[in-house]
């Protein structure tokens, strides 16, 4: 049987969006936003996110070359192995 977990009753005067939670994640969610700003805020400069962005592409882009060279070696390899026993 399903048994439903324990909720917190809401504050006496507490309004909707703070009873369900909602203003948490909206303040949360606002300072995600504003992280990257604060870190180039002083010069105004655009090339932080713009070089975080080409930085993260190419760890990306060599993480999967890697994994396919990775899975190209175990697969020639287990071929070679089925060519010498083909029982």
């Amino acid at each position: 049987a399903f048994v439903a977990a324990p909720q917190r009753a809401p504050a006496v005067g507490a309004s909707a969006a703070q009873a369900a939670g909602e203003l948490p994640s909206a303040a949360l969610s606002a300072a995600a936003l504003m992280t990257p700003m604060a870190a180039h805020a002083d010069e105004g400069s655009v090339w932080i996110p713009a070089l975080s962005a080409v930085g993260a592409g190419f760890a990306i882009g060599l993480a999967a070359i890697g994994s396919g060279v990775g899975q190209g070696i175990a697969s020639g390899r287990c071929i070679d192995g089925i060519s010498r026993q083909p029982e």
